[in-house]
């Protein structure tokens, strides 16, 4: 093994996402204890709202295209000989199984799974159906055979188990790393957007992309089914492919004035702690159960 650790987080596209930022952090951290340390993805600049931690490396592979990313990334972990390769794409975690075969190197591969991987593949489009397959099956038979699979919560952990046979033993929970030793000065810095009630009423709030698989839909219909007495605003913060369609679901189930959406912004702590529930309302007051 090297004298200094080389650590290499292949992330295929640098987007504005919990994944993203939490191994952005990650990467930081892992550079400031004296790493070495390299963000590995087809994305030549970040998102606006990412950036690089200072003396982290970037590694373009694909970038001409999908067919060229996996003879890249060959052509990265030769040349570059990472210790530890992080990947939280299961596409990818396999590619680098077969790596390392080919290349015949004993990196440390470690797994995160942050989302359900079930979940993932029921909204996925069905041409993608072959290739779902092909991943549950690694996860199945292939997982055995890494070196680490982290889990970012229990319920993740019990997924892998019954639907993929996993020993729950030998998977590690670790909980997203969203505090940091700022969080007291982002939790008690000013809104930077105004709030929706004045305060005069209570607020539930979401905060993240608004993709299918965050089930943001669910939350504003069960918000519709309280019904009009109850006394409560809905804020939707974050940006994503259902934005336009929430609104206008809002609009159908007649609670736009009271849900408030606003894009995504980089601290949402103060918003978070202002939020709270109001007290259902009694039973057979609601407009709409």
């Amino acid at each position: 093994m090297a004298a200094t650790p080389r650590i290499a987080i292949v992330l295929p596209r640098l987007e504005l996402d919990g994944v993203t930022k939490v191994h952005m952090a990650l990467a930081g951290h892992f550079q400031s204890i004296g790493l070495a340390v390299d963000i590995v993805t087809r994305t030549r600049q970040p998102a606006v709202g990412l950036s690089l931690p200072q003396g982290v490396g970037l590694v373009l592979v694909g970038e001409k295209g999908r067919m060229r990313f996996f003879p890249d990334l060959l052509a990265y972990l030769w040349r570059a000989r990472p210790t530890h390769v992080m990947s939280t794409n299961d596409d990818v975690s396999l590619m680098l199984m077969v790596a390392r075969v080919l290349t015949r190197q004993r990196y440390f591969v470690l797994v995160g799974v942050h989302t359900s991987i079930l979940g993932s593949h029921a909204i996925h489009s069905p041409n993608r159906r072959i290739t779902n397959r092909v991943t549950e099956s690694f996860v199945r038979h292939g997982y055995r055979h890494v070196d680490a699979v982290v889990a970012v919560s229990q319920g993740l952990i019990s997924e892998l188990a019954t639907a993929f046979r996993c020993n729950p033993s030998d998977v590690h929970l670790i909980h997203n790393p969203v505090i940091g030793t700022d969080f007291p000065v982002r939790r008690d810095a000013p809104l930077t957007i105004k709030w929706p009630t004045g305060n005069s009423r209570p607020v539930v709030g979401f905060f993240g992309r608004l993709e299918a698989q965050k089930g943001v839909e669910l939350l504003v219909r069960a918000f519709a089914a309280l019904g009009a007495d109850y006394e409560a605003d809905l804020l939707v913060v974050g940006d994503g492919s259902k934005r336009d369609a929430l609104g206008a679901l809002a609009d159908d189930l007649g609670i736009r004035q009271r849900t408030h959406f606003e894009p995504f912004i980089d601290n949402p702590f103060p918003l978070m702690r202002r939020c709270r529930a109001a007290s259902a309302p009694r039973a057979g007051r609601a407009g709409r159960g």
